[in-house]
């Protein structure tokens, strides 16, 4: 995946989830699946941050985009 393609997702991460802003993603190809195009590589983008909560305590919080090789999501979820 090519830096411009990058930039775009993270920046619609960054639309969605403000306390990622600056965070940069862990990158992983995804084997192709069975019935899917054979041209079109998947990569999953894996965010993660340390917010602090209320009760002074640190808890991490993930995003997880799926998304193309051009930069098309398919995909974007989050978890605690």
């Amino acid at each position: 995946m090519d830096q411009a393609h990058l930039q775009k997702i993270n920046r619609e991460v960054y639309r969605r989830y403000p306390e990622f802003e600056g965070q940069k993603p862990r990158v992983q190809k995804q084997p192709a699946k069975r019935n899917s195009d054979p041209g079109q590589a998947i990569y999953v983008l894996v965010y993660r941050t340390r917010l602090e909560t209320s009760d002074k305590k640190w808890m991490s919080r993930y995003v997880r985009v799926t998304a193309t090789e051009d930069g098309k999501i398919l995909k974007m979820s989050t978890s605690r």
